[in-house]
């Protein structure tokens, strides 16, 4: 299911546009309505929003995500799943981003200088401890999934994001098994 500008998800988040997508989801610029607040919902769909196993995984990422808080991940504040008749529709939120992926600003500057480059790697590595004190493995480091934002006037700020195919060794049960190939 997708979903248009105005639209609702569980009675609180308004549909402001489409910001993008991939193979598992869509991702929206929604606004939660009681607070006024920006947020981006990834909302799974397709086949695999009728799969338990990919709403499980869809599951961990935002369980992943919202155990951590560290400057540089990007936060995650919900997770729901809505019954529609038949249907299941898994969703999370997280903060709004607005910037670039990495690999989006190499193509568009090639080399960065490399102080800029240490800044980026130094806040990258940075999260990515956080996430391993807490028995948390991203596997999946890729320019695609680390942000670049502007904050307190530093315009290459960090964010990673996308722990979707995490390793947890916290959680408990079969989403320890999730993270298999």
């Amino acid at each position: 299911m997708s979903y248009n500008p105005g639209d609702i998800i569980s009675g609180k988040y308004r549909i402001v546009s489409e910001i993008g997508g991939g193979a598992m989801g869509i991702v929206y610029h929604a606004v939660h309505e009681a607070i006024g607040m920006d947020v981006a919902i990834k909302v799974l769909h397709g086949d695999y929003a009728e799969s338990d196993e990919f709403r499980r995984r869809f599951k961990r990422e935002a369980r992943a995500a919202a155990m951590l808080k560290h400057s540089n991940i990007c936060t995650v504040s919900d997770f729901a799943t809505i019954e529609d008749g038949d249907r299941q529709e898994s969703y999370l939120v997280m903060e709004l981003l607005e910037g670039e992926t990495l690999k989006t600003r190499m193509q568009h500057i090639g080399r960065f200088p490399v102080s800029v480059a240490v800044s980026i790697m130094r806040q990258l590595v940075s999260a990515l401890y956080c996430a391993h004190q807490n028995k948390i493995v991203h596997r999946d480091i890729k320019p695609d999934n680390i942000f670049l934002i502007e904050r307190d006037g530093m315009t290459d700020f960090v964010k990673l994001i996308d722990f979707g195919i995490a390793h947890l060794d916290k959680t408990e049960g079969d989403l320890k098994t999730l993270t298999q190939a």
